[in-house]
């Protein structure tokens, strides 16, 4: 008896024969097959369906700074915190730093082993995105819940030359990087 066989019958919960105890007929087994298949194949792709829906909930709470929504996903669905969001490959902490919503990363830092160094595809880190908003209060609890604060993002640029280069002069923010940074 075949696995797939074995697969479809358990999946009825029966046990056929034809008229000689032999069997099921083959036809037979290959609609239960093909029925077991297109089944399994049902259940990823509405699996795959809810986990884009969570996972747009979840940007946009990010983008909105809206820690309710995002909390309820993260209770019901944990793996979605390291989650990849966006087209740019980025998780729920690169979207709510690039948005500035410092509230919204001091909650997931506190509550959540998130990783503070995880890359987006252009090679970003969330303190990269940090820098490019000039938010001391966001770039100062990205460089004090992190140990290795000088990775660099993209086009090779430490998250200090990246502040440099968006404009962001606050001695504060770039005095305080550079003694992690450089």
């Amino acid at each position: 008896m075949s696995n797939n066989f074995k697969r479809a019958v358990d999946f009825y919960g029966i046990a056929a024969k034809n008229d000689e105890g032999s069997e099921l007929h083959e036809v037979v087994v290959d609609e239960l097959i093909d029925h077991v298949a297109e089944e399994e194949t049902r259940k990823r792709e509405e699996e795959e369906t809810s986990k884009r829906e969570r996972q747009l909930e979840l940007y946009r709470a990010a983008v909105e700074g809206d820690w309710g929504v995002a909390e309820r996903i993260f209770k019901s669905h944990p793996e979605d915190i390291k989650s990849i969001i966006s087209m740019q490959g980025d998780t729920v902490l690169h979207i709510a730093t690039a948005a500035s919503h410092t509230r919204f990363v001091e909650q997931l830092a506190e509550n959540y082993n998130i990783n503070l160094f995880a890359k987006n595809f252009q090679g970003n880190t969330a303190l990269c995105l940090a820098a490019t908003t000039g938010k001391t209060k966001l770039i100062e609890l990205m460089m004090k819940k992190g140990n290795n604060i000088a990775e660099i993002g993209a086009m090779n640029k430490l998250p200090v030359q990246i502040a440099a280069m968006y404009g962001h002069e606050n001695t504060r923010i770039l005095c305080r990087m550079r003694r992690c940074c450089c």
